[in-house]
């Protein structure tokens, strides 16, 4: 048994940050200066403070914008939180519906089709740097591509929006700088060789 006082709780390293920071949590769990508490008890309280810590710092993280999973996960380690309490953690996230993998795949090939015009090896990159799983990844730009413009009209729609900055070059460099900025975007060259012939009949027929 251990006799809760300010003498024992400083001079137990490894549980000392959570015990001195939540002394409400012990005052819930009935344990007060001057009680006895078995070192299984102690170790549970620990535990709880640990999951309760790490949820407040995710809700705090969550509340400011969608994370994936593996972002979240990746953000309370760096804040020095055990595994044990992270998986509670990211588990209850999830049943609360807070972390959704999906959706935000979804929202993310969504955004980058329709605003951003992103081809599809830029959006893969994207999904990859979020730690979107493989699959969820898969099934969400399957599912966008199925009613978006093909991948000529996105990478013309690209260029469209640096219609002026084109028509100020000479052909040459304008065709050079196109076939870059689209090939940054993530389009294939075949993509990016159809819709830069497109574009270029396009200028001409304006002047």
């Amino acid at each position: 048994m251990i006799r809760v006082n300010a003498a024992a709780v400083s001079s137990c390293s490894t549980v000392r940050r959570r015990l001195e920071l939540d002394h409400a949590l012990a005052i819930a769990a009935g344990i007060r200066v001057g009680a006895t508490i078995s070192r299984s008890d102690l170790a549970e309280l620990v535990r709880k403070d640990s999951i309760a810590s790490a949820e407040k710092d995710a809700l705090a993280l969550l509340t400011r914008r969608d994370h994936s999973e593996a972002e979240l996960r990746k953000k309370l380690r760096a804040k020095d939180h055990d595994a044990a309490a992270i998986d509670v953690v990211v588990a209850r996230c999830t049943d609360w519906g807070y972390l959704d993998d999906e959706r935000i795949a979804r929202q993310l090939v969504n955004d980058a089709i329709n605003l951003k015009r992103l081809g599809p090896a830029r959006i893969k990159q994207k999904l990859g740097e979020l730690g979107i799983d493989k699959d969820v990844a898969r099934e969400a730009v399957s599912r966008a591509e199925d009613n978006a413009p093909s991948p000529v009209e996105q990478a013309l729609g690209a260029l469209a929006s640096k219609r002026r900055s084109y028509a100020r070059l000479d052909a040459e460099t304008a065709r050079r700088r196109m076939y870059g900025f689209l090939q940054r975007r993530g389009f294939d060259f075949d993509t990016v060789r159809a819709a830069v012939e497109r574009f270029e009949n396009e200028l001409r027929d304006a002047e």
